[in-house]
């Protein structure tokens, strides 16, 4: 809602304030949410909302001073053990601890070989999930910028689809979701192939989060008791799989070099 003078943005000042307060007005935004309905043309309007967003993010050279949060690796899950020693017992064991380390490891190696370039890196919405978008009439609106900051754009793609991943139809609504996010910005084909990776990613960072800052909420806690089993018993399928692609590439690299050396001898 703009002020007065037509502002955006205002600096308030008022007593008791040690110092002045940057200050926004927001309009409610009715509707209902898109977790509640998903279908594919509600999520091809969601990934519409995530190409506009990033195209201008893209686009956008931030003033001197501009600063959000970083979600990279290190902001997400930390640099070091995703969960400090302890940390989610009795629902985290010791060995999905290792499971957790390891998975991080695989998101940060992905996360390096993209590089921080603007095509890949920007401005992200970071919580673009079901229960963050809102279904008036026809259109949909994204609605919590708390966490607004600068991250992968491949991140807000798995926030939005990550919660529906088990729904009758998901491939549907994800290719739907594709679709709406490709008529606005170019997504090539081999990023795409990485959000799966980036499902974990969100998987990791939403463990550490309900069995850390958050494990002292009963409620959080009482959701937390079969929502990170499930979570853990993603990234463990997710690591075979990729042990098992590693290991048949390994294989045909061998069978190569095999070859190749016989060749050499004939």
């Amino acid at each position: 809602v703009r002020a007065r003078d037509g502002a955006l943005v205002v600096r308030g000042e008022a007593a008791g304030l040690e110092r002045p307060r940057w200050c926004a007005l927001f309009r409610w935004v009715p509707g209902r949410m898109v977790a509640d309905a998903p279908t594919p043309q509600r999520l091809e309007q969601v990934g519409e909302i995530a190409g506009r967003l990033h195209r201008f993010s893209q686009e956008w050279l931030p003033p001197e001073g501009f600063a959000r949060p970083r979600w990279d690796a290190a902001g997400l899950f930390g640099s070091g053990p995703v969960l400090a020693p302890g940390q989610g017992a009795p629902v985290v064991t010791e060995r999905s601890r290792d499971l957790l380390d390891e998975a991080a490891g695989v998101v940060r190696a992905a996360m390096a070989g993209l590089g921080e370039g603007r095509d890949v890196f920007g401005l992200i919405h970071k919580d673009l999930e079901p229960d963050n978008t809102l279904v008036d009439g026809e259109r949909v609106h994204a609605i919590d910028f708390a966490d607004f900051g600068w991250g992968y754009y491949l991140y807000d793609i798995a926030a939005a689809l990550l919660p529906l991943r088990e729904k009758p139809g998901f491939a549907a609504m994800r290719e739907a979701f594709l679709r709406g996010y490709r008529r606005i910005r170019p997504l090539a084909a081999e990023h795409a192939e990485l959000l799966d990776t980036f499902f974990i990613a969100r998987g990791i960072f939403s463990a550490r989060l309900m069995t850390g800052r958050l494990w002292d909420m009963p409620k959080i806690r009482e959701y937390a008791e079969s929502a990170v089993p499930q979570i853990l018993g993603g990234i463990r399928i997710f690591l075979e799989r990729r042990r098992g692609r590693m290991g048949a590439a390994a294989a045909r690299d061998s069978t190569r070099t095999t070859a190749q050396v016989l060749s050499l001898l004939r």
